[in-house]
């Protein structure tokens, strides 16, 4: 029935539209007032982080020899400092090229150091405590993901909030604060089932590029020449934890599959064509990084090259954990370079075109990504090359290699290589530090290693060695122990490993 005003329902028409005003201005203002935080979330994630870089650091005044000289500086993190190599860095060499060959007064300044992330390098650099470069060589993209995020984190709730700038903001927080860098062993099943979240990777790359992007433009303003290095990685180095890309009714497929593909490898036959076979099924219609590394792994050893990078390369990018950098990030830096006209170099194709190694191996790499000095070396001259190439430096012939006899002298005699190598690869020995589900193949790393050392131990302890190679032979079959039981078979009688 009708009210006395006509209103249907009983309520007067001048409270209905007292009602309808609130609630308008209340949805009005939770409009304004989401618009507003998009607006400051959108500000803080894609403008406010780079506004210190808009500007030019304030550089450490020049004495009179520096001012007169070719100044160097190494950007990125434990690579560029030199890293495992006391008293040496990326620069080294190049220093003493310009100065033995080219007769140029140089002075060189290391901004780097392990663990780093490009950000870390750059806020270092903006700090003002070093001289104005006149080439300034960035090695940057390790790290840019294992520095963040640790192997046990939980994926946050609601990952439908991502869509917006304000949920991104909020959740990126909340998940950066579960980080703990104190357990970084990954407990999960063969199959990670949180893996870093799509719009964390995506707000990672996103960081490098716009900081990098930050750092060319500096160099172009300051008329600093910029040589940027896409960083090279052991691609025979296995990843931390898979995570599965694949119809979700055929996981279980997939894990069986794999257990009789693993099994074959590692104790049947390294080469069974049955394991090929298997690992072929899987990837056609699914992917994982384990599944592509033991694929590269079968070629690299049957010598197909092309196809073993590719596996391999695809192993090292769907590692979500990886300390190496990935695929995304180097496509970054060759984009940054063609962009702004930096000189550019890939250290892969330094490994391959000048080292000879058709695949990047543990020949060049001590571990994932540090390098033996015969690397460090012929980037060096790369570098040179590009520079000379490129008219960006007062030299008129290409670089001549370092004679072997001056090494020695720049830090690198075969003892000191030789205890640093060891040092290195101490983290093999024990639980490592980032272990895996599977753990097989870094510790068979380690003994090849620890073996190595025994062969030519160069005034090691060999008693300590001989304890290293037994522990390790012991974790070996520990290990083959545990994935037998995974896999479902039983283990029989051990087959002792010579130490």
């Amino acid at each position: 029935m009708d009210d006395k005003h006509g209103c249907p329902g009983g309520m007067p028409l001048s409270a209905r539209k007292k009602y309808l005003f609130v609630v308008l201005t209340l949805f009005g203002t939770l409009g304004v007032s989401l618009g507003l935080a998009e607006l400051v979330s959108w500000a803080t994630l894609t403008r406010f982080r780079w506004s210190k870089y808009s500007s030019s650091p304030i550089y450490a005044p020049a004495d009179d020899a520096e001012s007169n000289s070719v100044r160097l500086t190494a950007l990125g993190s434990s690579t560029a400092a030199g890293s495992p190599h006391g008293g040496f860095s990326l620069l080294t060499f190049m220093d003493y090229a310009l100065r033995q060959q080219y007769n140029l007064r140089t002075t060189y300044t290391v901004c780097a150091n392990g663990g780093w992330t490009l950000e870390n390098a750059m806020d270092k650099l903006w700090s003002g405590a070093f001289p104005k470069p006149t080439v300034l060589v960035v090695y940057s993209g390790h790290n840019e993901i294992c520095s963040r995020y640790t192997p046990n984190m939980k994926s946050p709730p609601f990952p439908i909030l991502a869509r917006l700038w304000t949920g991104r903001l909020l959740l990126h927080y909340w998940y950066q604060k579960r980080a703990d860098f104190k357990n970084q062993n990954y407990q999960g099943d063969f199959f990670c089932h949180d893996p870093v979240p799509s719009y964390e990777q995506e707000l990672n790359l996103d960081q490098y590029r716009k900081r990098l992007k930050a750092l060319a433009e500096h160099c172009r303003r300051e008329h600093i020449t910029l040589v940027l290095v896409a960083p090279g990685s052991n691609l025979l180095f296995p990843p931390l934890r898979s995570v599965y890309r694949g119809p979700a009714e055929r996981r279980d497929e997939a894990i069986r599959l794999f257990k009789q593909a693993y099994y074959q490898i590692h104790f049947r036959d390294p080469d069974s064509p049955e394991a090929l076979m298997l690992l072929n099924r899987l990837a056609a219609f699914c992917s994982f990084a384990h599944l592509h590394y033991e694929l590269g792994k079968i070629h690299y050893r049957q010598q197909r090259w092309d196809e073993a990078i590719k596996h391999l390369e695809l192993a090292r990018d769907l590692d979500d954990l990886s300390a190496r950098c990935q695929g995304p990030f180097r496509r970054v830096v060759k984009d940054t370079a063609e962009q702004f006209g930096a000189v550019y170099i890939d250290m892969q194709e330094v490994v391959i075109n000048r080292l000879g190694r058709p695949v990047p191996d543990g020949h060049v790499f001590i571990d994932d990504v540090h390098l033996y000095p015969e690397a460090y070396h012929e980037l060096c001259l790369e570098i040179l090359r590009k520079l000379q190439s490129h008219g960006k430096l007062a030299i008129n012939e290409a670089p001549q290699p370092i004679s072997r006899d001056a090494w020695p002298a720049l830090g690198f005699s075969t003892e000191n290589v030789s205890r640093y190598s060891w040092h290195r690869n101490l983290g093999w020995w024990g639980p490592g530090d980032r272990d895996g589900f599977l753990r097989l193949d870094e510790l068979e790393f380690g003994l090849a290693r620890f073996r190595g050392f025994m062969a030519d131990p160069r005034g090691l302890a060999v008693e300590l060695l001989e304890i290293i190679l037994a522990d390790l032979s012991q974790q070996i079959q520990d290990e083959k122990d545990r994935m037998l039981k995974w896999i479902g078979k039983d283990s029989g009688p051990r087959e002792r490993l010579a130490p």
